[in-house]
């Protein structure tokens, strides 16, 4: 069974002026957990001191033609007690948990950015965004093999090297005075790094693991629509 007692003081700032709004605040938390089995009996307490924010943005001008916006927050997962205590299974002795007392609590960023703006005279539309995530102090699962005894011993580490980037671009145009044909395409790409702890073969360590990926694509279209007649083109790469 497990029991968590959380306490908090947080003192905080918010403000909202035309097109901002946004808080700022600082949290003190206190965690005091209980972790109750046949085999196990733990109690940990644990303080933490969590900034917090959130911010947004947005203003439109050219008669509502234009829009840039903002927007970005931070918030946290706090570590189990499961991951700060140890915990040995009678029912499988070869597989040994460890915990992590220092184990700090994982925070996380996000953000994003954007431009829209439409031309009526020509039913023009052009969107374009950009948005990232970045994570601090991420729990990853590190494990060790001991091929003379057959026992796995797992653990939970704070690691960084987390994050991803991304964009994108949207644009349609009518063509001509009469406006059937409309053109347009999107345009994407964004960038991953993932970063985890893995055991390799012939080491008594985990290793750090870190995998960074990209990808653009881009789909054109073409529509023609008439009355209640309309077909697209479409087409796509990667």
């Amino acid at each position: 069974d497990l029991h968590s007692f959380p306490t908090r003081r947080s003192s905080d700032l918010s403000f909202r002026y035309i097109f901002i709004h946004g808080y700022f605040a600082e949290t003190f938390r206190r965690n005091h957990m209980t972790y109750e089995n046949d085999q196990v009996q733990a109690a940990v307490q644990k303080n933490y001191n969590l900034p917090q924010m959130y911010f947004n943005f947005q203003y439109s001008f050219d008669n509502w033609h234009k829009t840039i916006s903002a927007y970005a927050q931070c918030y946290h997962n706090m570590p189990s007690i499961r991951q700060l205590v140890d915990i040995k299974s009678t029912a499988n002795p070869l597989n040994i948990s460890l915990g992590n007392p220092d184990l700090e609590p994982m925070t996380y960023w996000t953000f994003n950015a954007s431009y829209r703006s439409r031309k009526d005279s020509t039913d023009q539309q052009l969107n374009i965004s950009l948005n990232g995530n970045v994570q601090r102090n991420a729990f990853a699962n590190a494990y060790t093999y001991d091929a003379t005894t057959g026992i796995y011993t797992s653990w939970t580490e704070n690691i960084n090297g987390n994050w991803n980037l991304s964009g994108s671009i949207d644009f349609s145009r009518a063509l001509g005075k009469k406006k059937f044909w409309h053109i347009g395409g999107n345009m994407g790409s964004s960038i991953t790094q993932s970063t985890d702890m893995s055991a390799i073969a012939g080491m008594s360590e985990p290793q750090r693991n870190r995998v960074t990926s990209t990808r653009l694509n881009f789909s054109p279209n073409v529509r023609y629509q008439k009355d209640k007649l309309t077909f697209t083109l479409l087409a796509g790469g990667s």
